[in-house]
């Protein structure tokens, strides 16, 4: 491959935000944060699928990614004739010599897998379980052409290391907002998460975050549901 360039394929974790790609005992979160599990589910949109990338040839780091998936991700219909494509572009920042920012923005449309609301209770955090049919979720109304899921999204991650001792302090601040757009009678969804660690000792992290899912309902409300982890 030319230089910058990068292929894989497989069953990947898709590059979408910063959350998706990490593995469970990745997380820095007991579970998944509802701001992203509510759309992507629990385990996040991994996919049958090819993923390309490229580090652009620019004065700052500035890297694109494409992907096309087989639609088997949980979020995702793989009956239908129709390949779940996206890409992310990512920008690195340094501030100083201790100090780095990443931005970037991602994007994902595929058919939406079918679902009613109990089934999307399931799929969001075991504690909206028994809220779901009390705020009347909408349910998947099955039409002849397919219903087309578009999630897009933005991240910023802040990352500051104490240089002058091995193993020092550091600070790491990531927030990323998705929102999920559907183009038939699916509510819009929104989900976001803010996370604030701080590593005090060598093997001692203090962290406390933030996050909130929030679909529209058809009377024109917002069914929101909040939780933070410490």
């Amino acid at each position: 491959l030319p230089s910058g360039a990068g292929l894989k394929f497989g069953q990947l974790k898709l590059p979408f935000g910063k959350h998706n790609e990490l593995h469970t005992h990745a997380f820095p979160w007991v579970s998944a944060p509802i701001g992203t599990a509510g759309l992507l589910g629990p385990e996040g949109a991994n996919d049958v699928a090819v993923v390309a990338s490229y580090l652009l040839p620019t004065s700052i780091y500035l890297e694109l990614q494409g992907y096309a998936g087989d639609g088997s991700a949980e979020i995702m219909d793989a009956e239908e004739d129709r390949l779940a494509t996206g890409g992310r572009l990512s920008s690195l920042l340094d501030l100083g010599t201790s100090a780095t920012i990443e931005i970037g923005g991602s994007l994902l449309s595929g058919p939406a897998g079918a679902e009613d609301a109990e089934q999307r209770s399931l799929r969001l955090d075991r504690n909206l379980a028994d809220l779901a049919p009390v705020f009347g979720l909408a349910s998947r109304v099955d039409t002849e052409d397919p219903e087309i899921a578009t999630y897009v999204g933005g991240d910023l991650t802040f990352k500051w290391q104490d240089l002058t001792q091995t193993g020092g302090r550091a600070l790491i601040w990531q927030s990323e907002l998705i929102s999920g757009r559907f183009d038939q009678d699916r509510n819009d969804q929104l989900g976001a998460y803010s996370l604030l660690r701080w590593k005090a000792l060598r093997r001692v992290w203090l962290s406390g975050g933030y996050a909130l899912f929030r679909e529209s309902l058809a009377e024109g409300e917002d069914f929101d549901i909040q939780e933070t982890r410490a």
